[in-house]
């Protein structure tokens, strides 16, 4: 009995002790985490701080500024120039023909042979003619004859007055046959009407041809001009000694010019009316019918405000305006400016309001821009 209780005594003190010893652990637990969330908070705390300044300076640093090319408004000339198709023509660009019908006996020269004015070109029968010539002309020897004696018995009393007359008549009227025959026997040789090039023969040798049938071309390249043509609208905007640029693309040619001449009528097909240029430069050597473009000046004017046409924009109202770049709080800041525009150009416009020397326009980048956005200039 005494055994038994001293075993229930033993393990009620090792119990008690354990309980002790368990309470105290817990509170050095409970004290640690206390520490741990202090220092916890602590960390926390110094965190939001810095992160506050992170933010605050990546704000600063990543600040969306978009960068733009700009162009600083000044007074300066403006000139508009138009282009006009144009081909090359000469005044000496001829078709000979037959007058009279009749066979190509013979052809005297060869495509591309150069030839002088008067210079027999073909020659075609006139057999019939020729013969006719011959008799007018053995006639007329015989009627001169006769005339020459009765003038000279005439002269001498001798005869009457109206044997004379009928004999001077008959002399005076087969010369003039003659004349009449010999030009007719002329027609039947195609001579050159000045001095150029063959450029084409359309005949062949012993073809029959009747009067007006194309045999040969001749030009004269050396005497080329420029016909530009020019739409009505353009009318009284040009005239003579006016300069103008001369583009041949065949020959690869670009060259300064003046106008020689304007046309005063308005082709009424096509609307059109011409300018000439005669080409004055020794490196053009044109052939009729070459392409050509002739840009002119439309349009002259000093001292206005002139912006490249493509940084106009317009608004679903149809107004126009620009971007332009103010300063604001030590930045740059895009303002839309709303402008009048008296002349439009290709490549550049005259403004009339809402620009002033010294503004800045965005001429890159625009198309990126709002109202109110930042800018940075750049190259």
């Amino acid at each position: 009995m005494k055994n038994i209780f001293f075993v229930f005594v033993l393990a009620a003190t090792i119990a008690s002790c354990s309980q002790e010893s368990g309470n105290k652990l817990l509170e050095s637990k409970r004290k640690d985490l206390e520490k741990y969330k202090k220092e916890l908070a602590e960390v926390n705390t110094k965190i939001s701080a810095l992160e506050k300044e992170i933010a605050a300076i990546e704000g600063t640093v990543s600040e969306f500024i978009i960068p733009v090319s700009v162009d600083t408004i000044q007074k300066g000339q403006y000139q508009s120039t138009v282009e006009f198709q144009a081909v090359a023509e000469s005044d000496r660009n001829v078709v000979v023909s037959a007058e009279n019908g009749g066979t190509i006996m013979q052809i005297h020269v060869a495509e591309g042979q150069q030839v002088s004015a008067g210079q027999i070109l073909a020659t075609l029968d006139g057999s019939i003619v020729s013969v006719q010539t011959e008799e007018i002309k053995n006639a007329l020897e015989l009627a001169k004859t006769v005339f020459e004696k009765q003038e000279r018995l005439y002269k001498q009393g001798i005869g009457s007055e109206m044997q004379y007359l009928e004999a001077k008549n008959r002399y005076e009227s087969l010369q003039k046959q003659l004349n009449s025959a010999q030009t007719r026997l002329s027609k039947f040789t195609l001579k050159a009407p000045f001095a150029g090039q063959v450029d084409a023969i359309f005949a062949n040798l012993g073809a029959m041809v009747g009067p007006g049938t194309p045999v040969l071309r001749v030009v004269d390249s050396k005497n080329m001009k420029i016909v530009a043509q020019v739409p009505e609208s353009y009318l009284n905007r040009f005239k003579k000694n006016d300069k103008i640029k001369l583009r041949i693309p065949a020959l690869n040619l670009e060259l300064e010019e003046t106008i020689d001449a304007v046309s005063q009528v308005v082709n009424s097909d096509n609307r059109t009316f011409q300018l000439y240029i005669k080409p004055k430069s020794k490196q053009v050597e044109l052939k009729p019918n070459v392409l050509a473009v002739v840009s002119a000046v439309e349009f002259n004017a000093d001292s206005v405000i002139v912006i490249p046409t493509q940084i106009i924009k317009r608004t679903a109202k149809n107004e126009t305006f620009v971007f332009v770049a103010t300063e604001k709080n030590g930045s740059l800041v895009v303002e839309k400016r709303f402008i009048e525009i008296s002349k439009y150009g290709v490549d550049r416009s005259i403004v009339e309001s809402g620009l002033s020397v010294a503004d800045i326009v965005l001429t890159k980048g625009y198309n990126s821009v709002d109202q109110g956005d930042k800018v940075k200039i750049v190259d």
